[in-house]
């Protein structure tokens, strides 16, 4: 410029706050009271849009061994001009995927995603042990025969795993009489996904007496006659306690308050065997 022109530069270009990534032309001029007197020389320029930092972070999750993936949630940080940007996640857990902990992978669609540079801050599913619950049952025999079949069930088994019942017990055949403890367990080849609840039981081996249906039988310082027609007992007691009568498994069916002498009871039995207690004393009986 000469003579102290006052000449402005002025420039525009065609991208707005909303313009995508890309590069724009910068339209170059000038303006003012002399610019007549010049030839201009145009050399416009550019303007150029980068991609906007978005930070997407997943949430860590978790779930039991054996249930469906939960919902994956996560945040999205850095978007404008409400463009529809959604969050996504995946993970190659499966509802049978065995305890462990497993990458959620990150990501974030939507129809103006170019216009973002992602930060991806992936996530952890945990899987976590399902409860088992291993219950053995309540078993009795008689002093000198061998050990029954040790029973029991298996509460929570997920995904059909081959989660098999065992148990074991010190009692062997000559074992005497008295309860011993039925130690239960389970065993398979995902036992490792499960949290075992073990609840275990007892065996109780009764006294091997003579079993008679009506005639009473005795031990010192305590009587008990049946009757099966009528369903009542006599019961000569030399002390006061209580009565508590079970069955061939060992559960109670009756418990019955009786005094020092003679105790007419009413109870009705199905026919079977049963052991009856009071106090240190034991007597077994058969009802047919």
């Amino acid at each position: 410029m000469v003579n102290n022109d006052n000449i402005q530069f002025l420039a525009s270009t065609s991208a707005t706050s909303l313009s995508g990534v890309g590069i724009y032309p910068i339209l170059a001029t000038a303006l003012g009271v002399g610019i007549n007197n010049y030839e201009l020389i145009i050399i416009n320029s550019s303007l150029s849009i980068t991609p906007r930092v978005a930070t997407v972070t997943g949430d860590n999750a978790t779930k039991i061994y054996g249930e469906p993936n939960p919902t994956f949630t996560g945040t999205i940080l850095g978007i404008i001009n409400d463009d529809d940007i959604a969050f996504s996640a995946s993970t190659a857990a499966t509802q049978s995927s065995p305890v462990g902990t497993y990458p959620i992978t990150i990501s974030a669609t939507g129809p103006n995603i170019s216009n973002y540079s992602l930060s991806i801050i992936n996530s952890t599913l945990s899987i976590n042990q399902a409860t088992l619950t291993v219950t053995a049952d309540n078993l009795s025999k008689i002093q000198g025969e061998a050990n029954p079949e040790l029973t029991g069930t298996i509460v929570g088994v997920k995904n059909n795993d081959d989660i098999q019942f065992s148990a074991s017990t010190e009692a062997t055949e000559s074992s005497p009489v008295g309860d011993y403890p039925i130690l239960a367990t389970a065993t398979g080849a995902s036992i490792n996904n499960y949290e075992l609840i073990i609840i275990n039981s007892t065996l109780s081996i009764l006294p091997k007496v003579g079993t008679q249906a009506v005639e009473g039988f005795k031990t010192r310082g305590l009587k008990i006659t049946p009757n099966p027609n009528d369903g009542h007992f006599e019961v000569a007691s030399a002390e006061n306690g209580r009565l508590f009568v079970y069955n061939s498994l060992g559960i109670e069916v009756a418990e019955i308050e009786v005094i020092k002498g003679t105790n007419k009871l009413s109870l009705s039995l199905s026919s079977g065997i049963y052991l009856l207690k009071l106090g240190s004393k034991t007597l077994r009986m058969t009802v047919e």
